[in-house]
């Protein structure tokens, strides 16, 4: 099974089933997101987080797009984590603030960075 997430006006993120693209709706800056009708999902179902991410370091922290959206998410989400970047953007260090989160593990094109 699938969910994707859908942000809300505090910043917070709920995650929705998806079976398909009939299952997306035009969100918050034209990102899609799971409409109306879709089943809301426990974190407690998932059991891994896929992190977008413009840039992460060999210690699993991200540049992420300003929202903090995935950080209070991860803070308190049971499953692993992966953040998905190209190997041109995996960096030996990034600023980072006390608040942010780090992946269990980085995929680039050319393999799989556990942290």
């Amino acid at each position: 099974r699938v969910a994707l997430p859908r942000c809300g006006k505090r910043g917070e993120m709920t995650f929705y089933l998806v079976k398909g693209k009939q299952d997306l709706t035009a969100g918050k800056y034209g990102i899609p997101e799971p409409a109306a009708h879709c089943a809301a999902a426990a974190a407690t179902e998932c059991s891994l987080c896929i992190v977008p991410g413009l840039a992460f370091d060999l210690c699993g922290y991200r540049i992420g797009y300003g929202g903090g959206y995935y950080d209070r998410f991860l803070q308190s989400f049971p499953g692993q984590s992966v953040g998905l970047v190209r190997q041109s953007f995996l960096c030996k260090t990034l600023p980072k603030e006390p608040f942010d989160q780090a992946v269990d593990a980085v995929v680039t094109q050319n393999g799989w960075l556990e942290i």
